[in-house]
């Protein structure tokens, strides 16, 4: 009820639509689509989801840096789907992530001890 109030204020009329249970909103260039019902929520996500939703692009990471063709800034498609069953395999599963438990062990090992050393940067510590 408070999202509708907020939305149906003459601040936001001109770029909100309220259609039954799903309501639409333009704010500062952003669409947001908020719905109220947890059946239509249910059809859009896992009856539909393939057609009614996108990946965002990521310019800055995707394009101008050379992320383009890594999973996380891939668009839906085939190789998105078989780049995920590859990251699948690798470490989708327990026993995948076994082999790398030392690994793991170490770079947590040397953040805490770095992290102790200088606990004001800790952000120059997350890599």
């Amino acid at each position: 009820m408070a999202a509708q109030s907020i939305l149906s204020s003459s601040r936001y009329s001109s770029s909100t639509f309220i259609l039954g249970k799903i309501v639409y909103a333009n704010i500062a260039g952003q669409p947001l689509i908020l719905v109220s019902d947890v059946e239509v929520a249910n059809e859009m996500l896992y009856k539909k989801g393939a057609t009614c939703s996108d990946r965002p692009v990521w310019n800055m990471a995707g394009e101008l840096a050379g992320g383009r063709q890594w999973t996380a800034f891939l668009m839906d498609g085939p190789l998105l789907k078989d780049s995920r069953k590859c990251m699948h395999r690798a470490i989708g599963t327990r026993e995948s992530l076994e082999k790398y438990e030392d690994l793991f062990n170490s770079e947590a090992r040397k953040f805490l001890k770095a992290t102790l050393r200088d606990p004001d940067n800790v952000q120059q510590h997350i890599r």
